[in-house]
């Protein structure tokens, strides 16, 4: 899971993206983590990443992740007046949480980064390479 957010990391760093947005819908979510939570989001900067998760999905071991109990309040503590960059996969992010987005990030600038998102999930790591062969064994 680690080079995973590491090659993301390197693409924010390089395209100068802020941050990146995946929502419980999006399964990219659950890539870059290696969970699927019930309900949440996943914040991954340049240099750190936050899966804000509810109670009922407990609080998961991930490397490289650090875990935080969503609340109500959770998208009004991460506004910022700040002009930035953020990444989104527009496809599998509803309009709510987009919106909900805009509204406390109201100077920033919101591209899609769904095809890069499907890029990187094409270079496979030892352990998928591992995890296909033996499904062609099957």
């Amino acid at each position: 899971m680690k080079m995973r957010l590491k090659l993301l990391q390197d693409y924010l760093k390089q395209e100068k993206i802020s941050a990146v947005y995946l929502t419980h819908y999006d399964i990219n979510l659950q890539y870059f983590t290696g969970f699927k939570p019930s309900y949440g989001f996943l914040e991954i900067k340049r240099d750190s990443a936050k899966l804000y998760l509810t109670t009922l999905d407990g609080k998961p071991k991930i490397p490289g992740v650090k875990i935080v109990q969503l609340d109500k309040n959770t998208l009004k503590k991460l506004k910022s007046k700040k002009s930035l960059k953020f990444g989104i996969n527009k496809a599998k992010m509803n309009v709510d949480f987009y919106e909900k987005l805009k509204k406390i990030f109201s100077k920033a600038k919101f591209i899609d980064i769904g095809k890069e998102l499907a890029k990187l999930r094409s270079i496979k790591d030892k352990q998928e390479i591992a995890l296909i062969r033996k499904a062609c064994q099957i």
